[in-house]
């Protein structure tokens, strides 16, 4: 009698997948080979196979999400003192340096381009001539009117 392959891993092995399907699956999966039955991938490979698809798929949006946070907090710093609205300066990729991250002088020089063309988007800076100047007038002081009508 032959042993019975179930598709656990022997004792002492790693339940880590190898990137190999296990036995009796090759490159003619599925495809009938004469008069013997079609080779297939055994539903514990398939299942674990899924899993490790799933949780990747979950990895790479996780990534995508932090990017988009990263380029989003990068221009947001870079233009707070330009822009009135960070979101006026969208991402593109020459905003990028060479490895691929924000860069800083370069989301700031797109930011003084987009200012240039459209001023109305600018932070105001400096004095508009508006609002109260110098020292606030002194407290009013109910002794100090009788004081001075006296």
């Amino acid at each position: 009698m032959s042993p019975v392959n179930d598709g656990t891993p022997p004792l002492g092995a790693s339940t880590e997948p190898t990137g190999t399907p296990p036995e009796g699956a090759g490159e003619n999966a599925g495809a009938p080979s004469g008069d013997q039955e079609p080779e297939t991938f055994t539903r514990e490979y398939v299942q674990q196979l899924r899993t490790e698809n799933a949780a990747a798929r979950v990895r790479a949006t996780h990534g995508d999400e932090a990017i988009t946070r990263l380029r989003a907090l990068a221009i947001e710093q870079a233009v707070s003192g330009i822009l009135m609205a960070p979101d006026d300066l969208a991402w593109r990729d020459d905003l990028a340096d060479e490895a691929g991250f924000p860069d800083h002088d370069k989301i700031i020089a797109a930011a003084e381009e987009l200012i240039a063309k459209k001023p109305h988007l600018a932070r105001v800076r400096g004095d508009v001539g508006q609002g109260q100047r110098g020292d606030a007038l002194p407290p009013v002081s109910l002794s100090g009117l009788l004081r001075a009508g006296a």
